[in-house]
């Protein structure tokens, strides 16, 4: 789980794993004066749903025993890299009595279609064996030859093969080469189904699956809600797998009241991206202050 700075969240100045596996983001930390009294706060919010998550997947049953498994962590996108190192650091802890070997491979990308610097590089490789390959045009997709080559020696000796995301390079390679050796995977879209991001860039979208089948081939897809499993239209329902994201109902809607005004508080947190469209948030505002003249507005994201 990320830790995110306080008050700006989606910044991230560390993460956890379980097994109490903490790492830290330490120019994020310095950068902003961060004490461990914060840090602590942070940790034991994202170390309850941790334990909350452990037991709506697991239930009873305990942690898989990887021995003589090859462990494959994917991440859609290396910003920071806590979260990967932790799940790293997690990880060789966890088994390394047991004599797993654990690899991590991912582009130079950075989240703005350019690439990591050196320093960056560094620091996420020495979360563990950890492989960063070059990334190519067109940088949006991901695509990185050295990457493929990697992957197709992890797929091989893997029992399945879990994929995040749909229309990107890793994906279609990593769903490719599953079928080549005969591997079955599932495909976890992340809301890239739904018809609002389905309607960008439709026509190179229906062409890439058309080329690809990555969708089509998925042994079962995993979503997040019933809503995101009706929009997919192409996979039959018995494929789908239905895991729900970790929000609380009740505290997704318990009212938060402004300090200053004393009404409602509205949040948008997220990356400040054009394709996030925050822009028709901000238009609609001033209706919404017509209605509500003490509701309060509040933008938060990095870019």
């Amino acid at each position: 789980r990320k830790l995110g700075v306080p008050g700006h969240e989606e910044l991230a100045m560390g993460a956890i794993a379980s097994g109490g596996t903490r790492v830290l983001n330490e120019s994020v930390v310095a950068a902003l004066g961060l004490g461990e009294e914060e840090i602590a706060r942070a940790a034991a919010v994202e170390r309850d749903e941790l334990g909350r998550r452990e037991r709506a997947y697991r239930g009873d049953r305990g942690p898989i025993d990887a021995s003589g498994r090859t462990v494959i962590l994917v991440d859609d996108g290396l910003a920071t890299g806590s979260s990967m190192r932790v799940a790293v650091l997690a990880l060789d802890r966890a088994f390394r009595d047991q004599g797993v070997v654990s690899t991590v491979c991912s582009t130079d990308a950075d989240g703005s279609h350019g690439r990591l610097s050196a320093d960056e590089r560094r620091r996420i490789c020495q979360a563990g064996d950890v492989q960063l390959f070059r990334v190519h045009w067109p940088r949006r997709l991901k695509t990185s030859i050295g990457m493929a080559r990697s992957l197709y020696p992890l797929v091989q000796s893997a029992d399945i093969v879990h994929i995040h995301y749909v229309h990107a390079w890793s994906s279609f390679v990593a769903a490719l080469y599953s079928r080549m050796l005969g591997k079955p995977y599932v495909l976890q879209p992340h809301g890239g189904l739904e018809p609002y991001h389905m309607a960008k860039s439709a026509r190179v979208k229906a062409l890439f699956e058309f080329l690809s089948g990555t969708l089509k081939h998925a042994d079962a897809l995993v979503v997040a809600t019933e809503t995101e499993a009706a929009h997919i239209t192409s996979v039959p329902r018995p494929r789908h797998l239905l895991v729900p994201l970790g929000a609380s109902t009740p505290v997704a809607r318990r009212s938060v009241r402004s300090p200053a005004t004393g009404g409602p508080r509205v949040l948008f947190l997220g990356r400040l991206a054009h394709k996030k469209r925050a822009d028709i948030l901000l238009r609609a505002w001033p209706q919404v202050m017509e209605q509500v003249a003490t509701a309060q507005l509040e933008v938060v994201g990095p870019d």
